[in-house]
C-alpha cells in the first residue's frame, strides 16, 4: 500500500466516524504516526483528501455500472449490482452525510458529480428501452414519467443514507438491504408482471 493510499484509508476512517469538520490533516497524520509535513506533501488539505476519495468513490461506481451490457439479461444484472452501489455509499458514508457541504466546500466535486449525473441519465435512458422491449417496464407511461423516475432515483441514491442516520431503528447490518428493498420499489409502478416476477425473485 502507497502512502497515499495509506492516507486516504485512515482519513475515509476518521471522517466516517466523525465527519469532515471536526478531523484535520493533523489528526489524520497522527492516526497514521506520520509528520504532519509528511502527510501534507501528499495531500496539502483536508478538501484535496475529500476529492481524491471522491474519485476513488466514482471509480469504484464506475466499474460496477460500466460493466453492465444493455441486453436482455441487463434488468437482472442491474438490481444485483445495485446492492453494490448501497454497500459503496455505506462504505463512503462520509460523502454522503455531507454531500452539500462539501459541494459548497469544494466546487469542482459539485460540477464532477453533476458531469456524472447527465452521463449516467443517459445510460439509463438507454436501459429503459431495453427494459420496454424485453418486457420488465411498461409501455403504456409517457417518456416524461420515466424521466421523473430518474429523477427520483439520483435523490433516493444520494441522500438515502442522510435519511437512514435520522429514521432507521433497525439492525444496522441491515440498514443496507433495508433502504435497497425501499429503492427497488420506486420501479414497481413501471414494472409489467414479468419484470415484477424478476424483482421479487
Amino acid at each position: 500500500m502507497t502512502t497515499k493510499e495509506r492516507i486516504l484509508k485512515a482519513a475515509l476512517k476518521l471522517f466516517n466516524k466523525y465527519g469532515i469538520n471536526r478531523i484535520t490533516v493533523r489528526h489524520i497524520a497522527k492516526e497514521l504516526k506520520m509528520s504532519h509535513g509528511n502527510l501534507c506533501y501528499h495531500f496539502p488539505n483536508t478538501n484535496t483528501i475529500i476529492a481524491a476519495l471522491y474519485e476513488n468513490l466514482v471509480e469504484q461506481f464506475n466499474v460496477i455500472l460500466d460493466s453492465l451490457e444493455p441486453n436482455e439479461n441487463a434488468f437482472e444484472a442491474l438490481t444485483q449490482s445495485m446492492y453494490k452501489i448501497f454497500d459503496l455509499v455505506n462504505k463512503y458514508k462520509f460523502l454522503f452525510l455531507h454531500f452539500v457541504e462539501i459541494g459548497r466546500r469544494i466546487p469542482s466535486i459539485k460540477r464532477r458529480h453533476f458531469e456524472l449525473i447527465e452521463m449516467r441519465k443517459i445510460q439509463i435512458r438507454q436501459f429503459t428501452t431495453i427494459f420496454q422491449n424485453e418486457g420488465y417496464y411498461r409501455k403504456d407511461l409517457p417518456d416524461s414519467q420515466y424521466e421523473w423516475l430518474i429523477t427520483q432515483i439520483f435523490i433516493y441514491g444520494d441522500f438515502w443514507l442522510s435519511s437512514s442516520e435520522l429514521l432507521y431503528q433497525g439492525n444496522q447490518k441491515d440498514k443496507v438491504n433495508f433502504y435497497l428493498q425501499g429503492y427497488m420499489a420506486l420501479f414497481i409502478p413501471y414494472l409489467t408482471e414479468k419484470g415484477k416476477k424478476l424483482v421479487h425473485k
